[in-house]
């Protein structure tokens, strides 16, 4: 395109006498050897004037020329976006409208740079023509000066555009290959900004390790939002008008109906990011506002996991492993949502995985594909209900059953009889603590008597973040975590060093990177399963499970503040009771 319109200028240039073709032969092969545009030679060289060059070349592109150089006024505007973002480009912000920028740029008929300033920016760009030396120079001037008066300001605006640059930019250097529905889909255009935004806003999710991704309407707005470590971190904010299209491209990646806005959606997609197969389950919502997404994020390399490897203690994981390799029986884990509750099934089910043991599991959703496992995707619009598939199960002839939650009497009562004809019965219930499963199971209407004789014991768990390697550094014990282990009657063991991130750039300033799990065991004994059978209350079995050894969720969290593995109050904001 450039070197199009060089041309052009140069048949004026001769037309009008102001250059010789042996000049221009000249000029060209000077070009080649440096990196200086013509008109930079031409001007430089005193053949023909700057304005002369720039009103040729603002006939020719159909675009108003501004001299920036001896252009005022501008100062209020030139900072509405970044440094990054303007030299990215190369332009200079002269004005603004209500929703329209002009923009002075070397190359006004650059659509894809115009498209993506667009994009970030929000407003619609009116494109001017400038010379590329007097653009450089202005920018110089304006965001050197700017720095010397707020450099803490300008360093958060370089941060923030940083990640508006990885989200714009981030795809075209990253191998993305979407596996598509085997349906045939209409032919999309996969080098577009909007395309490389939506791809680059999961991309950059996946590098930081995010869970899940948010991407919420509001009234004047869309905000991007990821869950890191259990924690919800704002992104970026997007215009109000960029949603329909982005919503629009999430529908077709994950195979939904684009013209549905009115009802709940759900869908998958699959992707291999840099041959690391990467899966997501997308969930779109209709609120007052517009419809909002929600994408979790599901690492195959967690299902690989054993029980080894998922932080059990080890007198836990020894427990855990004796009562999965029963014959028969129920096992559960409880825990709030994200607790890691699938995560510890599956690192079961992986032990348990052999040739010789007939497995199969019914979920909602079925998260991750496990080899050699037959999986079961409930449906309960048609009536497949999780007790309507356990039914069936008992036809196929099992050895172990997952169940992904018990949610009701149904379900509960067909697991039961699961368990009590043979069957290893894997499952999850949400409880804050391991005993509170029984009492629960018990409200749902199943007897007493059924619990003890076939529950083998109850894994509470919750995700708790790590001290970030990286910059952890010593600490003295808190006055918190002091008076709590006088409170529990816990002794502080003898030149104990404690450890806490004082947060740095690899974990974005937190102090933490990655979580780890805290666990609570509750194994069956004789004296217990007469308890059960009694109904006592949820504090007399308590008290009997410490007697045989429990360790609650605060003890087992408080042993890894002492290891140096996170802080008192990261174990206080999940397991404090």
């Amino acid at each position: 395109m450039e070197k199009f319109h060089h041309l052009k200028i140069t048949d004026v240039l001769i037309e009008e006498g102001r250059i010789t073709a042996a000049q221009l032969a000249e000029i060209i092969q000077k070009e080649k050897d440096t990196s200086v545009s013509l008109e930079e030679i031409l001007i430089k060289s005193n053949m023909v004037d700057k304005n002369t060059i720039m009103t040729i070349k603002s006939d020719l592109t159909h675009t108003k020329y501004i001299d920036i150089s001896s252009y005022y006024g501008y100062e209020e505007f030139s900072r509405l976006l970044s440094e990054t973002i303007c030299r990215r480009y190369h332009f200079v912000c002269i004005n603004k409208t209500d929703n329209k920028l002009s923009l002075v740029m070397a190359n006004p008929l650059d659509i894809f740079s115009i498209d993506n300033i667009r994009l970030v920016a929000g407003y619609d760009i009116e494109p001017l023509l400038g010379y590329a030396p007097d653009i450089e120079l202005t920018l110089n001037q304006i965001f050197s000066c700017h720095e010397i008066q707020d450099l803490d300001a300008e360093e958060q605006n370089l941060e923030d555009d940083k990640n508006l640059q990885n989200i714009a930019s981030a795809i075209s250097s990253l191998d993305i290959q979407i596996e598509r529905k085997k349906k045939e889909e209409a032919p999309v255009i996969i080098d577009t900004p909007l395309i490389r935004l939506v791809d680059g806003i999961i991309v950059q999710a996946i590098e930081k390790k995010a869970s899940d991704i948010h991407i919420e309407a509001f009234e004047n707005i869309m905000k991007i939002r990821y869950r890191i470590d259990g924690i919800m971190q704002e992104v970026m904010n997007l215009s109000k008008a960029l949603q329909p299209s982005i919503i629009s491209r999430i529908k077709i990646m994950s195979g939904l109906n684009i013209t549905e806005k009115r009802l709940p959606q759900d869908g998958r997609l699959n992707i291999n990011l840099k041959n690391k197969a990467i899966d997501m389950r997308i969930s779109i919502l209709p609120t007052i506002a517009g419809e909002g997404v929600v994408i979790r994020i599901l690492d195959r390399s967690n299902i690989t996991l054993g029980l080894d490897e998922i932080g059990l203690t080890p007198s836990i994981a020894e427990d855990f492993k004796a009562a999965v390799s029963q014959s028969n029986g129920m096992v559960m884990v409880t825990g709030p949502t994200g607790s890691g509750k699938t995560t510890t099934l599956y690192a079961a089910l992986n032990t348990l995985n052999a040739p010789t043991k007939k497995i199969v599991t019914i979920e909602d959703p079925v998260e991750y594909y496990l080899n050699g496992i037959n999986q079961v995707q409930v449906r309960p619009n048609i009536g497949f209900t999780f007790a309507a598939g356990l039914r069936a199960f008992f036809r196929q002839d099992p050895d172990i059953i997952m169940v992904g939650e018990i949610r009701d009497f149904e379900t509960a009562q067909t697991a039961i009889e699961a368990a009590l004809t043979g069957h290893l019965v894997l499952s999850t219930l949400h409880t804050n603590d391991a005993v509170g499963t029984i009492t629960r199971l018990m409200d749902m209407g199943i007897e007493p008597f059924l619990i003890a004789s076939t529950l083998r014991c109850v894994l509470a768990q919750r995700l708790i973040r790590a001290n970030c390697h990286h910059c952890k550094e010593p600490i003295n014990p808190s006055s918190t975590l002091l008076r709590l282990m006088d409170k529990m009657n816990i002794p502080l063991p003898d030149n104990i060093q404690l450890f806490k991130g004082k947060g740095c750039k690899i974990c974005n300033k937190t102090g933490y990177k990655g979580r780890i799990g805290i666990f609570e065991l509750l194994t069956m004994s004789v004296e217990l399963e007469e308890r059960i059978v009694d109904r006592s209350s949820g504090t007399q079995m308590m008290e009997v499970a410490k007697k045989h050894g429990l360790k609650t969720l605060l003890e087992d969290g408080i042993e890894k503040v002492f290891n140096g593995l996170t802080t008192i109050e990261e174990v206080f904001r999940v397991a404090q009771t």
